[in-house]
């Protein structure tokens, strides 16, 4: 314990992760990530929001007479694009939060 001017002591000792009272609930930490399942739903959650884009696009060029095939890949692309993303930052989050501490929540 290291002793200050004014007589109070500061202790070295790491604190455990907080899980102090706010109103109304609890402050709770992620520590961790499930990586492939994380990835997984906001890949599908990526892949409604290309067909959400892809549909109307496909609708217009084919009423244009303009219809490009590679639209029908969008909604694919945006899910394998998303899913790779989500894994590597699942990834950094991770190693962060076992470093300095996770994101802190209220739950009740």
């Amino acid at each position: 314990m290291i002793r200050l001017k004014d007589g109070r002591g500061i202790s070295r000792r790491r604190k455990k992760p907080s899980s102090h009272k706010f109103k109304g609930g609890t402050m709770k930490q992620i520590k961790k990530f499930g990586i492939t399942k994380t990835a997984r739903i906001i890949a599908i959650m990526y892949f409604i929001i290309g067909l959400l884009i892809a549909v109307p696009t496909g609708i217009m060029t084919a009423v244009t007479g303009k219809f490009d095939t590679f639209i029908v890949f969008i909604p694919f692309a945006f899910a394998a694009i998303a899913y790779i993303q989500v894994a590597i930052l699942c990834s950094v989050y991770n190693w962060l939060a076992s470093k300095v501490g996770g994101i802190e929540i209220g739950v009740e």
